[in-house]
């Protein structure tokens, strides 16, 4: 978890040094490791909210499929295998194993990242012949879908998975990431400010973009807060961010 703050927009970029109430805790955080991710890949992020009763039909995914379940119950069945997931549970879909799923009574918000072969759609329908896929209306269109290039990730890796919600005028201090974040503005308003290359941008929901490997950064939220899944490929067993110290010409 990061340490959060404050800030005041000076000329010349966001001041980083003002205090300020921290920001909240994601409001789930989860690692999963990573199967081969060599060759080019995009990252799909997805949110989505499944009403009770929900049933995503039988599909498989080109490349393995990192879920975590924030709210709700789903049965995901895979290889023959039911698997009762609740509330705080992930799981890896691996590539090209054809899954269902039936929502519980509650119905189920979850976020994915799949990491796909480059220009490689999400999901690809199977055949549900001699599956038991139960009955049900079908799935809702994603709250929020965005697909982002990666870079180089090849190596093992630890996928994590964030989700944020920030209030407005919260400030993520400078850090780092040791392998690419990829974000997806859910909700919000947020001004990210990376000194070595673009300075600050401003970006409105549902935008999405990368923070690079070891590329220093700190954002300020909007007015309206800002709700965030953040997807980040770290080399095995590093951390998620790490902290760094305000440029000598901030404030």
């Amino acid at each position: 978890m990061l340490v959060a703050t404050c800030l005041l927009v000076a000329s010349g970029g966001v001041a980083v040094g003002q205090q300020g109430p921290p920001a909240p805790p994601p409001v789930i955080e989860t690692r999963l490791e990573a199967p081969g991710l060599d060759g080019p890949r995009d990252v799909v992020q997805r949110v989505l909210q499944l009403p009770a009763g929900t049933v995503v039909p039988p599909h498989t995914h080109p490349g393995p499929n990192f879920n975590t379940l924030i709210e709700g119950d789903v049965t995901l069945t895979m290889e023959g295998s039911d698997e009762p997931k609740h509330a705080g549970d992930s799981w890896i879909e691996p590539p090209n194993v054809v899954h269902y799923g039936l929502v519980g009574p509650n119905g189920a918000r979850l976020i994915t990242a799949t990491l796909v072969p480059a220009a490689e759609p999400q999901a690809v329908p199977a055949d549900p012949t001699g599956l038991t896929v139960p009955s049900g209306p079908p799935p809702p269109t994603a709250v929020a879908e965005t697909r982002t290039s990666a870079p180089e990730l090849s190596g093992e890796r630890d996928v994590v998975n964030d989700l944020l919600i920030y209030p407005p005028g919260v400030v993520v201090r400078p850090h780092i990431h040791p392998g690419p974040n990829f974000v997806t503005l859910v909700e919000g308003s947020i001004t990210l400010t990376r000194p070595a290359s673009d300075g600050d941008t401003i970006y409105e929901a549902q935008a999405n973009w990368t923070e690079q490997p070891d590329e220093l950064h700190w954002a300020v939220v909007g007015d309206d807060g800002a709700m965030l899944f953040t997807s980040t490929v770290v080399p095995r067993g590093e951390p998620r961010a790490v902290p760094q110290p305000a440029p000598e010409d901030q404030p």
